[in-house]
């Protein structure tokens, strides 16, 4: 395998200039973002909100138009009793467990001096 181009490729980077920091960047980009026109927190939140209450408004109006309501209150009741019953529970805090433990040896590790 030829690899002239990448050691070309490696000599123009060694040869180029080296990285100048602008002094005030960050402040001057603090600045510019402090000056942007937000929408209001309530719009930002509201947004996604009114959302779901859209969509959870229509998937009841579809379903009672169908009249697939004997499916969905199945589908439901289904969901509640998987979701409350134990072996879930168990898999969830064991994940939480062990992703916790995972974390807390990450940031021992790379705490390290």
């Amino acid at each position: 395998m030829n690899n002239d181009k990448i050691d070309q490729l490696f000599a123009a980077t060694r040869d180029s200039e080296p990285y100048v920091a602008a002094d005030d960047f960050e402040q001057q980009l603090s600045r510019r973002l402090d000056q942007l026109d937000w929408p209001p927190l309530w719009l930002r939140a509201g947004l996604p909100f009114l959302g779901a209450i859209l969509g959870l408004v229509f998937g009841v109006v579809i379903f009672l138009i169908t009249g697939q309501i004997n499916q969905t209150a199945q589908i439901v009741q289904s969901f509640t009793e998987t979701s409350l019953s134990l072996p879930i529970w168990t898999a969830g805090l064991l994940s939480l467990f062990f992703t916790a433990a995972g974390l807390l040896g990450a940031t021992q590790f790379l705490n390290k001096e």
